[in-house]
């Protein structure tokens, strides 16, 4: 606990630093900023810098209105209970619900069982030989999600593959033995087709590897199910994968699907342009828009007992596909990028709702402004 405390008050110190140097904004006035707004909302240093909370030019409502790490931690029981979110959380439940129910989802090729892991799933296949031959079919792309992996860090993404090995996304050959030995787990793998990028957004990537919204739909007691702010993530890295936390980008859309500014990955800074090929974010609609916002809206309706989602929309050639669901969908990812605070408008009403007020409430003298209402 000391040492963390250590690395804190390290990180606050080399922020303030950062922030006089770049920012021209004084040692004490950061200081003084960062001591108020840790009283209000708990802010750890690294959400203070990266939500630029030290900039008082911004009105004190809109910097109080960020949900913190303090909070999200209590605000997941209220919103979710464990015992119902597995339903979501397992990608391979996750991809037989939404198959049954007619929503667009990847092309699924099978349950990948390493030895000593289980599945009941019709399409389960258990030996090295079954894989060859699943590979030897498979065209366009192969992609390995561990059942319960999160993150992006148990993702798999091929562009190629047959029996003789495959085509990692970074351009790496794996053999067989590898991909055994990689996914050797106390999981089964989730084995689907590749999806790739609609041409205008793998343009503004500069690759054909998924991009995908961030969609939190949220559930009022009365039915009504409303959307938090959208966030397009986009590759720029050759992992294959999106995965705001791995470095790539993360985008504000506006609620009738148009691009704003975004971040370089957690941490990073805010731009406006996609750092690898050079597009300008703002005033691009997302293809598939409307959409995608009516298949997570009919996702949602599918798991009552959960009250909030994140949806990964992948937006594809084809049309709007998801690719995963998520029972607590993040706040860094969703508030970053065009440093939206999500404590306002109707998500303060959906809180009240489900008791959890005091956990938003607390420390936040002045009242946000502003409306999260999406219709």
């Amino acid at each position: 606990m000391l040492r963390q405390k250590w690395r804190s008050l390290g990180d606050l110190l080399a922020g303030i630093r950062e922030v006089h140097r770049a920012e021209r904004v004084g040692v004490i006035r950061a200081l003084r900023e960062y001591l108020r707004i840790r009283r209000a909302i708990r802010a750890t240093p690294r959400e203070y810098f990266r939500y630029r909370l030290w900039d008082t030019a911004a009105p004190l409502a809109d910097r109080l209105s960020f949900i913190t790490w303090a909070d999200r931690r209590p605000l997941e029981a209220y919103l979710n209970p464990n015992a119902d979110a597995v339903r979501v959380r397992s990608k391979i439940q996750g991809d037989d619900l939404f198959r049954q129910h007619g929503l667009p989802i990847p092309a699924r090729l099978g349950v990948w069982c390493p030895e000593g892991t289980h599945s009941d799933a019709a399409d389960a296949i258990r030996t090295r030989d079954q894989l060859m031959s699943l590979l030897n079919r498979t065209s366009g792309g192969v992609v390995f999600k561990r059942d319960f992996g999160g993150s992006g860090e148990f993702v798999l993404v091929f562009t190629a593959a047959d029996m003789n090995g495959l085509r990692h996304a970074s351009g790496a050959h794996w053999s067989i033995d590898r991909l055994l030995e990689s996914t050797s787990a106390v999981e089964p793998w989730l084995v689907q087709s590749r999806v790739t990028a609609h041409p205008e957004l793998a343009a503004l990537a500069g690759c054909d590897y998924a991009a995908t919204l961030r969609l939190v739909t949220c559930r009022r007691s009365s039915g009504r199910v409303f959307l938090l702010p959208a966030t397009l993530k986009l590759p720029s890295t050759a992992s294959g994968c999106d995965n705001f936390g791995a470095g790539n980008v993360a985008v504000a859309v506006s609620y009738d699907g148009v691009l704003g500014r975004g971040a370089l990955g957690l941490d990073g800074p805010p731009i406006d342009r996609h750092p690898v090929t050079g597009a300008l974010f703002e005033g691009v609609t997302v293809p598939h828009w409307a959409a995608a916002v009516e298949i997570v809206r009919r996702g949602q309706a599918l798991v009552p007992t959960l009250r909030s989602l994140g949806w990964d929309v992948a937006i594809t050639p084809g049309g709007s596909v998801i690719l995963e669901t998520n029972a607590w969908w993040g706040v860094d990812v969703i508030q970053q990028p065009g440093l939206r605070g999500l404590v306002r408008g109707e998500f303060i009403e959906f809180i009240e709702e489900l008791g959890a007020a005091h956990i938003i409430r607390r420390g936040r003298r002045v009242k946000p402004h502003g409306s999260a209402r999406t219709g």
